[in-house]
C-alpha cells in the first residue's frame, strides 16, 4: 500500500501531465516522482522552519495538524511570494531540462493539490526530513 505522501505526490504528478502542452507528450518517469516528493518535503520543511516559533510546545501531530493547515491556507490565497518560493523549491529539485519542461504545470499542480493535504502526509513528509 502506498503512503499518504506517495499518493499526494502521484495525484500532484497526474495533474501536472494533464496541464502540459499537448504537443510535448510525455510522461514522468519514477525518477520525477522521487522529485516530486523530494519537493513536497522540502515545501514542509520551508513553511516549518518559517514557523518554528509559532510550533514550539506543540507535539509533532499537533505540528503536522497545524502545518497542513497552513499549507491548505497557502495554496487556497497563494501570491507572488508563496509561488516565487514554490519556483525555487522546484528549480532547485528538477534539473534545467526538466524544470523548463515541467516546471509551470508542476507550479500549478502544486498549489491545486495543496488544498487537498492531510495531516498524514504533512507528518510524513516531517519524518522523512
Amino acid at each position: 500500500m502506498s503512503s499518504a505522501l506517495e499518493l499526494l505526490a502521484e495525484d500532484v504528478q497526474r495533474k501536472t501531465m494533464e496541464k502540459i502542452d499537448s504537443n510535448k507528450v510525455g510522461f514522468i518517469d519514477p525518477i520525477t516522482i522521487i522529485m516530486i516528493v523530494g519537493i513536497i518535503i522540502n515545501v514542509i520543511k520551508l513553511i516549518q522552519e518559517c514557523r518554528a516559533n509559532k510550533l514550539r510546545g506543540y507535539s509533532s501531530m499537533e505540528a503536522s495538524e497545524y502545518l497542513a493547515t497552513d499549507v491548505k491556507f497557502q495554496a487556497m490565497n497563494h501570491g507572488w511570494l508563496t509561488r516565487w518560493r514554490l519556483k525555487r523549491v522546484i528549480k532547485k529539485n528538477l534539473s534545467q531540462e526538466n524544470y523548463q519542461y515541467y516546471g509551470d504545470a508542476l507550479l500549478r499542480s502544486l498549489l491545486e493539490v495543496g488544498p487537498s493535504i492531510d495531516r498524514e502526509a504533512v507528518a510524513e513528509a516531517m519524518e522523512r526530513e
